[in-house]
């Protein structure tokens, strides 16, 4: 028997999963350093001076990314739309009480971290 259940995760959601991610929870093993914003560039409505912010928009644009420095094998790593995507996924079917707190929006820091880590990595490596 097969179960497909779907959810519905938002632009804005996602973007305080990020924010959360680069606020504190990656701060262990990486950093974002290198924000593209894509085409478009940033809304109006984006205090760009935020780095955390920046960094969240960057990553859910289309054509945009943010570059992870990994302080533990000093590789630089790429976060965008598509591997958060993939992450997603992933979290769906290997990690579903992560995800679930995800989608509840009762998750932590902890938590976002292993959304970015599951997105670059495809498991969560660190923590």
């Amino acid at each position: 028997m097969k179960i497909r259940i779907e959810h519905d995760i938002s632009d804005s959601d996602l973007f305080d999963v990020l924010v959360t991610a680069f606020e504190g929870g990656i701060d262990y093993w990486g950093s974002a350093s290198v924000c593209h914003a894509g085409q478009g560039g940033f809304p109006s409505t984006l205090k760009v001076e935020d780095k955390q912010f920046k960094h969240g928009w960057c990553a859910l644009t289309k054509t945009g990314f943010v570059t992870i420095d990994d302080r533990e094998d000093e590789k630089k790593h790429t976060l965008n739309r598509l591997n958060l995507e993939a992450g997603l996924k992933l979290a769906a079917s290997n990690h579903p009480q992560l995800l679930n707190r995800i989608v509840g929006g009762e998750y932590d820091a902890g938590d976002a971290d292993a959304v970015v880590q599951l997105a670059i990595f495809g498991d969560v490596i660190y923590g």
